[in-house]
C-alpha cells in the first residue's frame, strides 16, 4: 500500500470508530465543533492533560473547554478537513441503521 492509501485508511478507521450509534446525536445538524469532539477525543484529551500539567492543576474541569476550544481553533488543515468531510457525511447519513426506529 501507499501512504497515502494507508492514510486513507486510517481516517476511514477513524471515522468508523467514533461515530455515534445514539439517534439522538443526529438529532440537530452537526457542526464542526462536535464533530472535531468525537473524531479527536484521544488528541483532545492528551493536549488537555499537558496544559493542566503546565498550570499544575489536574483534572480540573474548569479548564477542559478552553482547552479543547484552543486545540480545535489549531486544528491543521488535513484535521480540519477531515472533520468537515466526517461532518457532511454524519448530516446526510443521520443515526447508523442498527440504532435507527424501524
Amino acid at each position: 500500500m501507499t501512504e497515502a492509501s494507508d492514510l486513507d485508511l486510517a481516517i476511514k478507521e477513524r471515522e468508523a470508530n467514533t461515530r455515534p450509534k445514539e439517534a439522538s446525536f443526529y438529532k440537530k445538524e452537526l457542526n464542526d465543533w462536535v464533530v472535531a469532539l468525537k473524531l479527536f477525543k484521544e488528541e483532545i484529551d492528551a493536549y488537555d492533560k499537558v496544559e493542566q500539567e503546565k498550570k499544575g492543576a489536574h483534572n480540573n474541569i474548569k479548564y477542559r473547554t478552553g482547552h479543547a476550544r484552543e486545540w480545535f481553533n489549531n486544528m491543521s488543515a488535513s484535521q480540519l478537513k477531515q472533520v468537515q468531510d466526517v461532518k457532511e457525511k454524519w448530516n446526510k447519513e443521520g443515526a447508523p441503521g442498527e440504532s435507527q426506529a424501524t
